[in-house]
């Protein structure tokens, strides 16, 4: 594996993260850097796995290039519903493998990918995330529903393709001196990343600057462009 990612994985406390951990570890090639999230007064049954928007799209190249041809196939007959837009664009611009043969880095995202699996299936949320450098409670992220590699794979494209710009947004409002609040969460306290069934993605926070307060919403096209931003403050 020639691209390095550069991964981080969170969590409150307890060591129920260190099997997607090795997993991870497996498949990228080097250790994970583990970050303390903020915890809740209840039950912290979550993990954020953390990455910048150029090593999530790397990922999600990597995992489409593991499988051979007939996994391949099933991603395109998925990737043609509206929700996984950005996996059926990773598949045009990043060619799939010839041969029907599995490549031998199959095994290590299969294991990631029960690691995941297993951590839902005990009732702990995993998020797939982009730092935020202490801007919220926990990283914004898309919070897994499976541990199916289409749906990890659609995710990390996803991110991939809108995280520079939304980064660039969150930037552009903290430099003009608004402060930022998370408004639709995940279980982590994160701000929520909304994958929307036609492909579109939504993004909703509140600001405040200058004693008033009011909604950003920010809005990618299911085309992953941003498309715009809103807000009254």
């Amino acid at each position: 594996m020639t691209s390095r990612i550069e991964a981080k994985i969170g969590r409150v406390h307890g060591d129920r993260y260190l099997p997607v951990s090795k997993a991870l570890e497996g498949f990228v090639g080097h250790p994970l850097e583990v970050e303390n999230l903020q915890g809740w007064a209840g039950p912290n049954d979550f993990m954020q796995i953390i990455m910048d928007w150029a090593s999530w799209y790397t990922l999600a190249k990597l995992g489409v290039g593991v499988f051979g041809t007939g996994m391949l196939a099933k991603f395109g007959q998925l990737a043609a519903e509206g929700s996984h837009g950005a996996l059926k664009r990773l598949l045009t611009k990043a060619p799939p493998p010839t041969s029907e043969e599995s490549n031998p880095d199959q095994a290590k995202f299969d294991a990631l990918t029960r690691a995941i699996t297993g951590a839902i299936d005990d009732g702990y949320a995993v998020t797939f995330s982009i730092p935020t450098q202490g801007q919220f409670r926990n990283h914004m992220g898309v919070q897994l529903t499976t541990g199916d590699p289409v749906e990890l794979i659609s995710v990390a494209a996803s991110l991939g393709e809108i995280g520079n710009d939304l980064c660039q947004v969150l930037e552009s409002q903290q430099q003009s001196g608004k402060t930022l609040y998370g408004e639709g969460h995940n279980r982590d306290g994160g701000p929520k990343i909304e994958q929307q069934n036609d492909g579109s993605v939504i993004i909703r926070l509140s600001v405040s600057k200058d004693g008033q307060s009011g909604p950003l919403v920010i809005h990618f096209d299911k085309d992953g462009k941003l498309d715009r931003v809103e807000t009254s403050v």
